[in-house]
């Protein structure tokens, strides 16, 4: 399996584990974790910043809620001995007895190193298309406030009344059009605009 496997005791030691969860004790904590062995004792010595004090109070606080009969599930980043982060996603499971007693603790985790790198690519990612398409509304506001500019000073030129009539209607079609995108450049949620204050800025 892929994933890593242990189960402890009411005592906190631990009562099984598989060859994954073992092994990669080893490689982030210089530590061998058998079975009869306190599950603490993975953390006793320094890992980076991290304590036996500090690492001990966080496992016994969802241990003991699981002993009361909750489920837990829960993301963990922390640092191996070699000063590199690491993430595990955690499922911690009473298991009971025949009379129905909780008496010890499954725990299920994940490595989601490679979730977390995705997720973080596909954030990078929005952010990026979000500046370019800020820049393209402050582009197109910009190119439309020239348009409108040239076809003002051009109607300066003109004597023909009818074709300033048209000139000064085209102008002010570029102004309806570049409203919109004022709207969109200033909002946060580019699938649409509040039409009513679009038609009373208009209007």
């Amino acid at each position: 399996s892929s994933h890593f496997f242990f189960t402890i005791n009411r005592k906190y030691i631990v009562t099984s584990l598989n060859d994954l969860f073992k092994k990669d004790v080893e490689e982030k904590y210089g530590q061998s974790l058998e079975v009869g062995h306190e599950f603490f004792s993975l953390y006793s010595k320094e890992s980076g910043a991290q304590s036996r004090e500090k690492m001990e109070s966080f496992w016994k606080e969802k241990f003991d809620r699981v002993f009361e009969g909750s489920r837990e599930r829960f993301e963990v980043k922390r640092m191996d001995m070699h000063g590199e982060v690491f993430y595990r996603e955690v499922y911690l499971n009473p298991i009971f007895d025949k009379e129905g007693e909780i008496r010890e603790i499954s725990c299920i985790a994940h490595d989601t190193a490679k979730h977390r790198i995705a997720e973080l690519k596909l954030q990078n990612s929005l952010e990026e298309k979000n500046v370019l398409l800020q820049e393209v509304h402050h582009r197109v506001k910009n190119n439309m406030q020239v348009i409108s500019s040239i076809l003002s000073l051009q109607s300066t030129y003109v004597k023909d009344q009818d074709t300033v009539h048209l000139l000064k209607e085209s102008q002010s079609r570029i102004r309806a059009m570049a409203a919109i995108h004022e709207r969109l450049y200033r909002t946060k949620n580019f699938s649409d605009i509040k039409f009513s204050s679009y038609v009373k800025n208009l209007a």
